[in-house]
């Protein structure tokens, strides 16, 4: 008996079916859908980082260093606004004259009207080439004004009521250089008991001097808040 079934053909070169075309189609298709899908994946992961920029740093700020009160400065002097003092603890020490310079007196030393930025003069002796006791400064012209107060001391047994003289004398530097020494102000009225304001300008004085003389030898000048202002 032939059978009337007919056979699918299997020759390679019969056309592709109808099911092979849709194959390939698809193929094609899922191909361009995948790329496409990672095209878009791309864009989604740039884009939102595009739009939202890192913020600039912004300024960099510097906390200042807290300055601690109450130091001193280790170099050169230093101007307050009473002026630079010229005790022995101050920061002019004498040019010429140190050797004139003593210790407060132990019975005054320390009281009242006398603790102040002493400065303490020993009398001359009174005897020939000591008829005066000079302490002098180096200023440079860097100060205008000379302040003080002159409080004379005489131990038990002197007189009390001698006469004091302290003179301040300048030396200016001229145009050739050399200096012109002048008596700018003195104090003679000051005793123990009745202290006296002696003051001056030193305009340009280059050098300051404070010559002591007194009618007793005995005695010791004390020059409390002496000082040179700018």
């Amino acid at each position: 008996m032939t059978s009337t079934l007919h056979q699918k053909s299997t020759d390679p070169g019969d056309p592709p079916s109808r099911w092979h075309r849709w194959s390939g189609v698809a193929t094609v298709l899922g191909t361009v859908i995948g790329g496409l899908s990672l095209v878009i994946a791309v864009l989604a992961w740039l884009i939102p980082r595009q739009s939202n920029p890192s913020p600039a740093p912004g300024p960099t700020q510097v906390t200042a260093k807290p300055v601690a009160t109450g130091t001193t400065p280790t170099s050169g002097p230093t101007v307050a606004e009473a002026g630079v003092f010229l005790d022995a603890d101050g920061f002019l020490p004498p040019e010429a004259g140190g050797d004139r310079l003593v210790e407060v007196p132990r019975q005054i030393r320390g009281k009242d009207g006398y603790a102040s930025h002493p400065l303490a003069i020993r009398c001359p002796s009174n005897q020939t080439g000591d008829q005066s006791s000079d302490v002098t400064f180096l200023v440079r012209g860097r100060y205008v004004q000379f302040d003080a107060t002159v409080r004379p001391y005489y131990p038990a047994g002197a007189d009390q009521q001698s006469v004091t003289h302290v003179t301040l004398l300048t030396d200016t530097r001229e145009r050739d250089n050399t200096l012109t020494t002048t008596e700018v102000t003195t104090q003679t009225r000051a005793t123990p008991t009745a202290p006296k304001a002696l003051s001056a300008a030193i305009d340009r004085a280059e050098k300051l001097t404070l010559r002591v003389r007194c009618e007793d030898p005995a005695g010791t000048i004390v020059l409390t808040d002496s000082r040179v202002t700018r």
